[in-house]
């Protein structure tokens, strides 16, 4: 499979328990699959996970407004009736006769909603390349003040920096996250958490690789291990920061939590021989980081 169909197959696990996070989700399937715009609204799922997914987050009260039926072997779900019509229009904040062409905001009850919607967001209309190549995810959007507001929701996602690019091509208008740590961090963001350590470790591999022609005494079995375990480390620390557990961590962690970050490429001798700390003592608290992280 690709790499973008490894994102996808750990997206389509996820099964958010609020409810609000489920219409947030939705939202996005439907605005960016142009659903709302369309005389008579229907959503065609490209594949069965798709298909399940959508019968999934319509299954608490959205499903009496839809009909599903089949077409070329897929699942269409189509609006029923104009009454309907208006009362799934309404849900979201819209009215029938005037389609406001930009993401209504207060769908987002939580800060959870914001993950949930950019999952449906990337369900629908992203790519993303193989991190073993270049770090590059682009998002298709048809209309200007929908990129826009796309553009503004994941500039401002917290506590993360992500530096999106948006460009006009061909009619459509493209947003796209090229740097690496954007990458990983928006792939966390919506619950691609394995998928984002794949980011990393080739990342590691790809700064060891350059070091090996450098200095030429290096294996790659040695590489990916070393990658691998800086990726996890990496990964915990985010994960703690991100549920606002890092200041309720001793000193000592905080420490090692922020000479890791600071030295993502640095093996455990190098960081070792940098803080003065024994070998042992940081692989321990390194193990604690990663032992927290997966409590939260």
């Amino acid at each position: 499979m690709s790499f973008l169909a490894d994102v996808k197959q750990e997206l389509y696990k996820i099964k958010e328990e609020n409810i609000c996070c489920r219409k947030s989700e939705l939202y996005a399937i439907l605005l960016f699959s142009k659903f709302f715009y369309k005389t008579t609204p229907s959503f065609k799922a490209k594949d069965s996970d798709m298909a399940d997914l959508f019968s999934f987050l319509t299954s608490d009260s959205f499903y009496e407004y839809l009909k599903k039926e089949k077409e070329e072997n897929k699942e269409v779900f189509t609006i029923k009736g104009q009454f309907e019509k208006r009362k799934l229009f309404a849900e979201f904040g819209y009215n029938e006769n005037f389609i406001n062409l930009g993401i209504n905001e207060y769908i987002f009850e939580q800060p959870c909603c914001i993950s949930a919607f950019l999952r449906g967001v990337f369900l629908v209309c992203a790519n993303i390349s193989d991190p073993s190549k270049e770090y590059n995810i682009v998002m298709k959007v048809y209309h200007k003040r929908l990129a826009s507001d796309l553009f503004s929701v994941i500039s401002k996602i917290g506590p993360y920096k992500i530096k999106p690019k948006m460009i006009e091509k061909r009619g459509y208008y493209i947003i796209s996250i090229t740097e690496s740590s954007s990458v990983e961090d928006f792939l966390i963001k919506i619950g691609a958490t394995n998928s984002s350590m794949e980011v990393m470790q080739q990342q590691m591999i790809k700064c060891e690789r350059n070091h090996i022609n450098r200095m030429n005494n290096f294996d790659t079995a040695n590489i990916k291990k070393s990658a691998k375990a800086s990726a996890d480390q990496l990964n915990a620390i985010k994960k703690i920061k991100e549920k606002n557990a890092f200041d309720n961590l001793k000193d000592n962690l905080k420490f090692v939590a922020e000479l890791r970050t600071e030295n993502p490429d640095l093996s455990l001798e190098a960081l070792s021989n940098l803080s003065g700390i024994k070998k042992a003592n940081l692989h321990y608290r390194l193990s604690r980081l990663i032992e927290i992280s997966k409590k939260l």
